[in-house]
């Protein structure tokens, strides 16, 4: 990857690591460069960039454009007798629903961001536009980690904290069960991440509702027509919690039990969904 004026390469670029952080209301996606500057043979040339267009792909997904990233500050050089070394930092806000659909994109793998950089050569005639392509491959592995570092990871979906906060005891190790199914859906672990919802639903409504079994006698009532139009709002809104548990419920037991071992990365995503509307609800 090069930087070229006029058909003489100027400088090599070097991409480094891609970082993400969190801002008031959105993140910040930044691409760290190191520019190698060659040493200039029979005349200088002058180089400013201006700007990237972004672009992320997952392992089996299309490219998508994100926006337009800056340098970290303006950023020009001139070569000179002497070769030299920069870094400089491209940035890139992100809405919360920017990095959702980057989940989506990634689909629990790697993920590969490209930007395409362009700005000004200047040589001893002219100037001209330039641009070059910059690669950069990020692992799942360092993807959760960027995500868990903003804090990222703790924001889903309708935008509630996981877990509860400053929770403590019994309301804790609830959170704590949505917070292990957040991890596997991250993970690609899409029957394990119904499985931790199932166990979170069941412990978030025995510590709402206080009685046993709670969910089974609202199910009940459901399947009488007469019992199902007396209900209360409130009894409804027990019943659609039962309902909830009972849809993870299969992820919960082998399939001689009436399991399954399937669940899709949709499925889990509702699963997902439903269990922090009942967090923000409770």
């Amino acid at each position: 990857m090069s930087l070229c004026v006029n058909s003489f390469r100027v400088a090599d670029v070097t991409p480094q690591r891609v970082t993400l952080q969190p801002m008031l209301g959105a993140y910040e996606l930044g691409f760290g460069v190191e520019i190698s500057i060659e040493q200039a043979q029979d005349f200088e040339c002058r180089v400013s960039l201006r700007n990237a267009r972004v672009t992320v792909k997952g392992d089996d997904s299309e490219s998508k454009t994100l926006g337009w990233a800056w340098p970290e500050v303006p950023y020009s050089f001139q070569q000179t007798k002497y070769s030299n070394r920069n870094t400089l930092q491209f940035l890139l806000t992100l809405q919360p629903a920017q990095l959702n659909g980057i989940e989506e994109l990634r689909a629990a793998g790697d993920l590969t961001f490209e930007l395409h950089a362009n700005g000004l050569g200047y040589d001893q005639n002219r100037e001209e536009r330039i641009g070059d392509t910059w690669r950069f491959t990020v692992s799942r592995s360092d993807w959760i980690k960027q995500l868990q570092r903003a804090n990222a990871r703790d924001i889903l979906l309708l935008e509630v904290p996981l877990p509860l906060p400053e929770a403590t005891g019994e309301r804790a190790k609830i959170g704590h069960l949505l917070k292990s199914a957040e991890e596997q859906f991250r993970a690609g672990g899409y029957i394990d991440t119904v499985a931790h919802i199932r166990k979170f639903v069941e412990a978030l409504g025995k510590w709402r509702f206080g009685q046993e079994p709670w969910a089974n006698k609202q199910l009940a009532r459901l399947a009488n027509k007469d019992e199902r139009e007396a209900m209360s709002k409130n009894e409804r809104e027990t019943a659609l919690w039962a309902t909830i548990r009972h849809y993870t419920h299969p992820a919960h037991h082998v399939d001689s039990d009436g399991g399954t071992q399937e669940y899709s990365r949709s499925e889990a995503e509702l699963a997902l969904t439903l269990a922090v509307a009942l967090l923000a609800r409770a």
